[in-house]
Formats: C-alpha cells, sequence, structure tokens
C-alpha cells in the first residue's frame, strides 16, 4: 500500500510534466460542489436528498492540446448515510458519516475546446476520467440497533481492518462555459469508484455483493495564468 501511495503522490507531477511545455494555456481553479453517496445505507436511488452533503477542492488545468486537457486536484468531499432516512431500514439503525480526501489527476475530453478558448463557442461539452487516491475514515454509529449484533454481522463489521487508502476512478460529464478570454465556468457530474464496500463503514451486515461509491455535482471556475 506504501508503494501506491507513492506512485498515487507522483502521478499529477508525471502526468502534467509534458503539458508545462505546451503551446496552450494553464489554468487554476477550484470546485465546490455537492455530494451523494451510494451504499449500504441508501436505497435504489441515484440522490439520496435527504444524505447529500457537500465538497470542494482545488485544481491545475493544462492544455496538452487543442481538445485534450489534464488537471490534477485536490478535493475534499464529505459523505453521509443513515438508515432512518428509509422507513424499511428504521429498525436497523445504522447511521454514518466520512470525510474524504481525493488526490487524482482528471483527463478532460472537449472536442470543441479550441473554438471556445478563441471566442467561437460560449458552451462547450467534455468527457472526463481519470484515476486518484483517496483517504477514507468512516464513523459508524450502530448504537441503536436493538436487534442481535451477531446475528446481524455487527461484531464482523466492528471487527474488520479495512484500509483507509483506497484507489479511485472518476468518471463523468460536464460543460464549459468562456466567461472572457481568462476566466471559465464548468458545470459537472461526476462518480467516483473506490473499489470498497467500507465507505460507510458497513458491509457483512447489509449487502457485502456490492460496492459503495460516490458522486459529485459541482461548480467550478478557472481562470488562465498570463490573461
Amino acid at each position: 500500500m506504501k508503494k501506491q501511495l507513492y506512485l498515487i503522490l507522483l502521478l499529477p507531477a508525471f502526468c502534467a510534466g509534458p503539458a508545462l511545455f505546451a503551446q496552450n494555456g494553464i489554468e487554476v481553479g477550484g470546485i465546490i460542489a455537492a455530494s451523494t453517496y451510494q451504499g449500504d445505507m441508501t436505497r435504489n436511488q441515484l440522490w439520496e436528498f435527504a444524505q447529500t452533503r457537500y465538497a470542494a477542492g482545488v485544481f491545475a488545468r493544462f492544455a496538452v492540446s487543442d481538445i485534450w486537457y489534464l488537471r490534477p486536484g485536490l478535493t475534499y468531499a464529505r459523505i453521509y448515510g443513515n438508515d432512518v432516512d428509509g422507513a424499511d431500514r428504521d429498525r436497523r439503525a445504522f447511521n454514518f458519516f466520512n470525510n474524504l480526501v481525493e488526490l487524482s489527476i482528471l483527463g478532460e475530453l472537449e472536442p470543441w475546446g479550441a473554438k471556445r478558448r478563441e471566442g467561437g463557442l460560449f458552451a462547450s461539452p467534455y468527457l472526463i476520467a481519470g484515476a486518484g487516491f483517496l483517504y477514507t475514515n468512516p464513523q459508524v454509529d450502530f448504537s441503536a440497533f436493538d436487534g442481535d449484533p451477531l446475528s446481524r454481522n455487527v461484531v464482523r463489521d466492528r471487527d474488520t481492518p479495512y484500509s483507509k487508502f483506497r484507489v479511485v476512478i472518476p468518471v463523468g460529464i460536464g460543460v464549459k462555459f468562456r466567461l472572457d478570454d481568462a476566466w471559465t465556468l464548468g458545470l459537472e457530474a461526476t462518480a467516483r469508484y473506490p473499489f470498497t464496500d467500507y465507505l460507510d463503514g458497513v458491509s457483512y451486515s447489509a449487502n457485502p455483493n456490492k460496492n459503495d461509491w460516490y458522486a459529485l455535482f459541482g461548480l467550478t471556475v478557472a481562470k488562465e495564468l498570463g490573461r
């Protein structure tokens, strides 16, 4: 796991290095977003509005070509779940929160990026995919559960030594808006897949056959340096 940590920490530098010599601009910016998760304390819905929390981050964006961009960044996201929000699970009564810290590098494919940058388009769609490293430390509360902890595998979940560090794969879509020569506004939605069933600290006592994931729906603002 330490080797994975070192590789992910160096990933932005390795990937962004060639872009520093590109003819196109370098942007710095930030993101604010709503965060939501899917796991053992959600029902079969894409978005649990009662469990929505928040996220924020900073990033740099390097234009590798007219349509390709690299975006290393650091993002904080809080996720939350509560069985009481689902009428069919209020007797189980688990709840949790998790403060996630993600270091990642995203690739952006923007087919009409050159036209947007030159002022020919006001809005331009893009696709997002990347990889990163995630710190996760779920704080789960089993205290309201009044059943047998052994029969529901609560004790097993309490004692499972899951890792706090995970590789994460973000994928998503977005739209960029040209505000002027220097400033760009973006709207984007991304799903994050960390390959674990313990984002919420629960697995065996709920659904161990399906991993958890989380999503961000946010607003980005970026400024091109030198303009």
